[in-house]
């Protein structure tokens, strides 16, 4: 419930998107209007860890995980976080 609450989210933000749609549990794959490495360069430094860069896997993206033990305030920031990177 929680994935799919902070994917609903993001997905309102420009430029970025679900990747696959696909259903999930607690993972999901996003587009980004950048590099998905730039985005968790710039999120490190406020000291929030973005997801992986999907490079690993040949692919563009980012991977986002999301458990039990993230609030909804934490995922608000999350997204607020990624609406500044844009």
């Amino acid at each position: 419930q929680k994935a799919h609450y902070l994917a609903d989210e993001i997905q309102k933000l420009d430029g970025f998107a679900l990747k696959f749609s696909r259903p999930f549990f607690k993972e999901f794959a996003i587009e980004l209007p950048m590099p998905a490495a730039e985005a968790i360069a710039k999120l490190a430094k406020k000291q929030i860890h973005a997801g992986v860069d999907l490079k690993i896997a040949d692919e563009t993206g980012l991977l986002v995980a999301v458990t039990e033990k993230r609030t909804k305030a934490e995922m608000d920031s999350f997204v607020q976080a990624l609406k500044e990177l844009s």
